[in-house]
């Protein structure tokens, strides 16, 4: 049965599948963690000059040609938190931010960009990671976040919001390698369509 979590899944990996098709050294990308936040729920908001993303990690991309499948693990809290700091046009930028996900990864960060693509869609821009722990760093020492978060209650993230659509999230291990932003244009793309099935199927189970 198609679920929040089997249409985030399908989300995260066509946009890794898509992204790890760009550039010679795009083999890097993993391992990585999935990370998500219910369909609906409030994980990510900014209040006050604050954002918080409250989520949860629940599995593994491995690197290889061809990709293997995912690996499955215990779904573990995912935390980020970082600061406001100003915007120029619709790119937002939030600085001295940390993230934690458990056993997996700890890390921190100086500074990255919430793009606002507008109706509601945010593109968390590849940003470059520090790690302080974590048993899927290794003995690596940066890597980087990205992601997507829809249904934001004001198209100024300068503001305070809260976003209730899917929210998906990639944090990776390994060297930090520039994506393209269409690569994560096309993840929000997916976003929206997953949102925008959801919305018809409950509207015709009405």
């Amino acid at each position: 049965m198609f679920n929040s979590r089997t249409g985030l899944t399908i989300l995260a990996v066509s946009a890794l599948l898509w992204a790890l098709s760009f550039g010679a050294r795009a083999d890097v990308a993993a391992p990585a963690l999935d990370i998500s936040t219910v369909f609906g729920g409030s994980g990510v908001a900014n209040v006050g000059g604050n954002l918080t993303i409250n989520a949860t990690a629940f599995s593994i991309f491995l690197e290889g040609t061809p990709v293997p499948p995912p690996i499955d693990i215990p779904d573990v809290p995912f935390t980020l938190t970082a600061t406001y700091s100003g915007s120029s046009g619709p790119a937002h930028t939030f600085v001295n931010g940390s993230l934690d996900a458990g056993p997996y990864m700890t890390a921190t960060f100086s500074s990255m960009t919430l793009f606002n693509l507008g109706n509601g869609l945010g593109q968390l821009l590849e940003t470059p990671l520090v790690y302080t722990g974590g048993t899927l760093v290794s003995g690596l020492t940066a890597g980087s976040i990205a992601g997507s978060i829809s249904n934001a209650s004001s198209d100024d993230f300068s503001l305070d919001f809260t976003a209730t659509g899917p929210q998906a999230f990639v944090a990776k291990a390994g060297p930090v390698v520039p994506v393209p932003a269409a690569v994560w244009l096309f993840g929000s793309g997916l976003l929206g369509l997953v949102a925008v099935a959801r919305k018809k199927k409950s509207s015709n189970l009405v």
